[in-house]
């Protein structure tokens, strides 16, 4: 314990470093908000104020990744569709993911 807190002081073992480290991995992977965040609460043990912190900081584009993932799925996407027709379509696809 007393190794656990001398590293703490020191800065050695950051919440929020291993926070920021793990969003890029797991974003990289393709994994999105909701997932990250559940990962870092409940099998991480990170505070859900550090967890808000290191997403609202991240330079992330997440709604570009849904979109890429979209693409990489359904190869037929319809590049001219309406940011409304975007917008349903991706919200029913984040849908089928969660399902």
């Amino acid at each position: 314990m007393k190794l656990y807190l001398d590293a703490k002081q020191k800065n050695w073992q950051s919440d929020r470093r291993f926070s920021e480290n793990y969003l890029n991995s797991r974003a990289q992977k393709g994994y999105g908000v909701g997932r990250i965040r559940q990962e870092l609460r409940q099998l991480k043990g990170v505070s859900s104020d550090i967890i808000d912190e290191v997403l609202m900081e991240s330079e992330i584009d997440w709604y570009e990744m849904a979109e890429n993932l979209l693409r990489k799925k359904f190869p037929n996407y319809n590049e001219q569709q309406t940011p409304k027709m975007k917008q349903k379509n991706l919200a029913i696809y984040a849908i089928t993911r969660i399902s």
